[in-house]
């Protein structure tokens, strides 16, 4: 995905974020970005205590820098759009057992 979402594809993608965000809830580090400490019991609590650590927290296929799917692309220039720059980001690709956690939270499969 090149450039920035235009109108419906922004809308659409700020949807499904807000739904997603609302469903679940290594840490990276740039401006704006806080990196925390991942080990956790593999549970619910684990997730909750990440989410409740910042005001705004996402996990992404890869960087805000570099995201690695289209789902995360779309979340990182929705907070650019909005002027968020200051977040958590979690790179799921780099945990495997955070992965994991999120997909049985969310009651879902990847891909």
């Amino acid at each position: 995905m090149s450039g920035s979402l235009g109108g419906a594809a922004a809308a659409a993608a700020a949807r499904a974020l807000l739904r997603w965000g609302r469903g679940i809830g290594g840490g990276l580090r740039g401006p704006g970005l806080r990196a925390a400490g991942l080990g956790g019991s593999g549970s619910s609590e684990h997730l909750d205590a990440l989410v409740k650590k910042d005001k705004v927290v996402v996990f992404l296929k890869g960087t805000p820098e570099q995201p690695q799917c289209g789902f995360s692309n779309a979340v990182v220039q929705i907070l650019r759009l909005h002027g968020v720059r200051d977040y958590a980001a979690y790179n799921v690709l780099d945990d495997p057992q955070l992965r994991q956690e999120l997909l049985v939270l969310a009651g879902g499969n990847e891909e």
